[in-house]
């Protein structure tokens, strides 16, 4: 209990400050600043999952269930694959022209935030594995906590110069890296030796990249579900039509945010676990879960509505009170998301990785060719309803395929 209610505090304090900054870059910037923000964080998030090419899914799961004395062999093994695909793919973002769309003078500081926010991400899971929710969630209030809270607190000082997007980016990049040098240290606490002068295991890391692939896939198919529509709204609406979306999008993710914090941190490790067990103490343990599931889920739904509409009054922006149903199909959305994690883990759980990628190709093609037909006729509203359709789809393929597997 004393574990939870730590966690809830950290979590609390990130998710705030998360939540503040949305607040204060529409109130002190602007909706299009915003947006130019929205579509950063956007391209950010998706290309660290790239980076990363959920690998994590095969080593964590690995570690976990053999109970290994040779973690640190894996861990220096999945850094080094890292390694070579920061070598590929990192010149080939420049190549391609991503900083025509990001923005030239953002560069240097887009590429270090990449890194180091991928880094952290990948240390963060590794302290999830290795039981150390708290160390995990100052990882997560390092990384995207307490330099917005500084930023802010700047900012109702009149730190006029810091008043820009460059500032908030450079405040990010600063956190990231405090992040990684902290979660560095508390894995350093677990006993982990890294066999540095060992020759890397490369049948090893060929066979987890087989494996991990669905998952990759599927990862960056629900990555497009989730950041598609803003994409979209950019090139149909513009810039502070996708500030819009973005500040209603933000507040909406807490929902689920805060049931990845509370339940799906927590109950990972043993619902992996629980495969080695008994049928009994499995069923017992996914009950407990899917409970928690759909109650904080609740909690978080009715929390963020109470809210919206105070918020609405303080950011004082006419374009956010006439775009308020959004905001409700992005929350029944993202309940939907979060009552999807119960069928999503009794998958992963039972191995059935193709299955959780078929669900999640067939979910993000229905979302693509809805952006493509309702943003341009509906909006703002056409964009949300992709995506809280293609979450139905994927949701009752998982329920479908889970259903078939327990009989």
């Amino acid at each position: 209990m004393k574990i939870k209610t730590i966690n809830l505090v950290l979590r609390g304090i990130t998710l705030g400050s998360k939540f503040l900054l949305s607040i204060y870059l529409v109130k002190f910037l602007s909706l299009e600043a915003n947006g130019e923000y929205g579509i950063f964080v956007a391209t950010i998030s998706m290309l660290t999952y790239v980076l990363g090419l959920d690998f994590y899914s095969f080593n964590n799961r690995e570690i976990l269930q053999e109970k290994s004395s040779e973690s640190g062999m894996k861990i220096k093994n999945q850094f080094v694959l890292f390694t070579l695909v920061y070598l590929i793919i990192l010149p080939l973002l420049y190549v391609f022209g991503l900083f025509d769309f990001i923005g030239q003078k953002y560069i240097l500081l887009f590429y270090l935030i990449l890194i180091f926010d991928h880094i952290s991400i990948e240390l963060y899971r590794l302290l999830v594995v290795f039981s150390k929710p708290i160390q995990a969630n100052m990882n997560l209030f390092l990384r995207t906590g307490i330099w917005i809270l500084v930023l802010i607190f700047a900012w109702h000082n009149d730190f006029e110069e810091l008043k820009n997007l460059k500032s908030v980016f450079n405040f990010w990049m600063i956190g990231s890296f405090l992040s990684v040098i902290y979660s560095i240290f508390s894995l350093s606490t677990t006993g982990i030796s890294i066999p540095w002068r060992e020759k890397i295991e490369t049948k090893w890391i060929l066979a987890g990249l087989k494996i991990a692939t669905p998952f990759f896939i599927a990862t960056l198919s629900y990555k497009t579900i989730q950041f598609a529509d803003r994409y979209m709204v950019e090139f149909y609406l513009g810039t502070k039509q996708t500030g819009v979306y973005y500040f209603f999008s933000n507040i909406s993710m807490l929902i689920e945010t805060f049931v990845q914090t509370t339940v799906v941190m927590i109950y990972s490790p043993q619902l992996i676990a629980s495969l080695k067990k008994d049928k009994p103490f499995q069923i017992n343990i996914f009950k407990t879960f899917s409970k928690e599931i759909v109650i904080y889920s609740v909690l978080a739904v009715v929390s963020v509505c109470a809210i919206i509409y105070p918020l609405l009054y303080i950011v004082e922006k006419t374009e956010l009170f006439l775009s308020i149903s959004v905001f409700f199909v992005m929350v029944t959305t993202r309940f939907i998301f979060n009552i999807s994690l119960i069928y999503h883990f009794k998958l992963y759980v039972a191995k059935k990785d193709s299955l959780i990628m078929t669900s999640t190709l067939f979910a993000v093609l229905v979302n693509i060719s809805l952006n493509f037909i309702l943003i341009p006729f509906y909006g703002l509203i056409g964009g949300a309803l992709s995506t809280l359709i293609s979450i139905l789809v994927m949701m009752g393929f998982k329920l479908f395929y889970a259903k078939k597997y327990e009989h």
